[in-house]
């Protein structure tokens, strides 16, 4: 498994959606049950290069085998936070992908947020470890939030604050 970190790029886009597609269709981690159609993620993908969104992908060949991304919120008053949303496939989990992933992408986002929201299922304890151990803390929950194939489930919210207040 020779997997590689980088930014993503355009010619990405079917296989990031390939990525996003095959864990949305897990329906246990993700809030979506399948990925948009091709044509979507392309034009979202072209305007989140052009704002320079923070997103990096796990390449193993020209294949992406995960993802993580920053976004900003669309409004004027929470446009100050990020959110942390990350994809990776089963096959390539437990190995610490996810934690370089997510370390690599906050680290693209550094200066450019005051504090970042990462929102994990309560059942989702990987997910709840690897916010832990890259500093956010617990800060609210929705208690079940989310219908996932195993039935419901709450939502975690997750935050780190970036800049002193």
């Amino acid at each position: 498994m020779a997997v590689k970190i980088r930014p993503i790029v355009l010619k990405d886009a079917a296989s990031y959606r390939q990525c996003w597609d095959t864990v949305a269709k897990e329906r246990r981690s993700f809030y979506w049950y399948e990925a948009p159609p091709l044509s979507e993620v392309r034009a979202n993908l072209r305007k989140s290069l052009r704002k320079k969104t923070p997103i990096l992908v796990a390449v193993d060949d020209e294949r992406v085998v995960g993802w993580a991304a920053v976004y900003r919120a669309g409004v004027p008053s929470l446009s100050h936070g990020g959110d942390l949303l990350m994809c990776l496939l089963p096959e390539y989990r437990g190995v610490g992908l996810g934690t370089k992933l997510a370390a690599g992408v906050l680290k693209m986002a550094r200066g450019k947020f005051d504090m970042m929201l990462f929102c994990v299922f309560g059942k989702n304890k990987s997910a709840r470890k690897l916010g832990q151990k890259l500093g956010f803390e617990l800060c609210g929950t929705e208690k079940k939030a989310v219908k996932m194939a195993y039935g419901f489930d709450d939502l975690l919210i997750l935050q780190k604050h970036l800049r002193r207040a």
